[in-house]
């Protein structure tokens, strides 16, 4: 599900001498053609070169306020989608499933993904590089376009646990989705991922966008798609940035929607987005941690004004107001 198995990775070793001197030459190509900033210098992948977040994890005791601080990178960077697909390129060819620009346009020129999703998602190792929106569209889309095309790519990946926030969530996610990237990237991404939460968590029966053949054709997938699909969505809500990016009323509105959310989806007591902010299980090991202590969005959601059976909701997570 989210790339190539123990033997890709056996044999992507054994290639590692030419990958690295691949490597090494397109660093120091980049390096002398000069970083973009906002703009494509070349045909795929064409943001200048550096670290994704702007931050070097080779420093050691880097801190982050969050994963979005962690793992997306700043405009002018090249998404870490990209960097996956050349890590790739030399065992599953990913490199030659990336499709053009013109593809990715609709006849009113907003982006829609250019194939049966279900078809490209059946590849775990090569469907994030056809989902790859090359630069020159990504840096033009909408936040919506983005959220939508980001969503049903969030769709293959299932998390098993609140422990897989980080690893086989978010960072895999940012990884092998550079519209993800690109939205969050965005001063107003909050909004836009909150009302996708609203509209498709609360009415199971709501299809998501892009999900029109899955929710025709097998019922059962279509069910524990979106509901991956959601999970993700509350990692991206319950960030420090979309708590800045919201207005106080907008804050309450999403945390009465998780905790609604919670009895609609019948998800056995699993909150990403109390996971979030709560740290459960979340710290990472890797040099440079999130640190969680600071997340604004718990002295928020316990000044709320919330209901006796929405207060019980937030207590089982976070403990009784003292």
């Amino acid at each position: 599900m989210y790339g190539a198995d123990k033997k890709g990775e056996v044999l992507f070793m054994k290639k590692r001498p030419v990958f690295v001197i691949i490597t090494l030459a397109l660093i120091l190509s980049l390096l002398t053609s000069g970083c973009g900033t906002k703009e494509s210098s070349y045909d795929v992948g064409g943001f200048g070169s550096g670290d994704a977040t702007g931050q070097s994890e080779s420093q050691g005791g880097v801190i982050y306020k969050s994963l979005i601080d962690k793992y997306v990178g700043k405009d002018g960077t090249r998404y870490r989608a990209y960097n996956e697909i050349l890590k790739w390129d030399d065992y599953d060819d990913t490199i030659a499933h990336m499709l053009p620009a013109s593809e990715w346009l609709d006849s009113d020129g907003k982006l829609r993904p250019p194939f049966d999703c279900e078809t490209v998602m059946s590849n775990g190792s090569t469907s994030y590089a056809s989902f790859y929106v090359l630069d020159e569209l990504a840096v033009k889309a909408s936040v919506e376009e983005l959220a939508d095309i980001s969503l049903r790519y969030a769709a293959s990946c299932g998390l098993c646990a609140i422990g897989d926030i980080e690893f086989a969530g978010f960072e895999m996610m940012i990884k092998r989705c550079n519209a993800l990237e690109e939205s969050l990237r965005r001063e107003n991404f909050a909004d836009v991922y909150l009302d996708r939460y609203i509209e498709y968590a609360l009415d199971l029966y709501t299809v998501p966008k892009y999900y029109e053949s899955m929710a025709e054709n097998d019922k059962n997938s279509f069910f524990i798609s979106k509901s991956w699909m959601l999970d993700f969505v509350e990692i991206i809500l319950g960030q420090p940035e979309t708590y800045e990016q919201l207005t106080e009323e907008r804050r309450v509105q999403l945390v009465k929607s998780v905790i609604a959310a919670e009895k609609v989806r019948d998800n056995d007591g699993i909150s990403f987005f109390f996971g979030c902010i709560t740290n459960e299980n979340y710290i990472s090991d890797k040099m440079g941690e999130c640190t969680w202590e600071d997340n604004p969005w718990l002295d928020a959601v316990r000044k709320m004004d919330l209901t006796e059976e929405e207060r019980s909701v937030v207590e089982r997570y976070i403990g009784a107001v003292k």
